[in-house]
């Protein structure tokens, strides 16, 4: 599929698009923290940068297909 966009174009329309602090991160790091799982927001060390990941336990939530997978 082609692009609809020049490069310049695609540069300002993905500068645009929030990565992180977005709604929907906000209100799962508050449900998760009030349900008392420790975790780390945007971990750069791991491969990907996971929105969310488990302290303690080795699960990892994804965002935005919002699935939890094991590691």
């Amino acid at each position: 599929m082609a692009d609809v966009h020049d490069k310049a174009t695609r540069s300002k329309n993905m500068r645009a698009i929030g990565t992180r602090d977005t709604a929907i991160e906000k209100r799962l790091a508050g449900l998760l923290a009030g349900a008392g799982f420790s975790f780390t927001v945007q971990d750069a060390a791991l491969p990907g940068r996971p929105d969310f990941v488990g302290g303690g336990l080795s699960v990892r939530y994804l965002y935005p297909r919002l699935l939890l997978a094991s590691s």
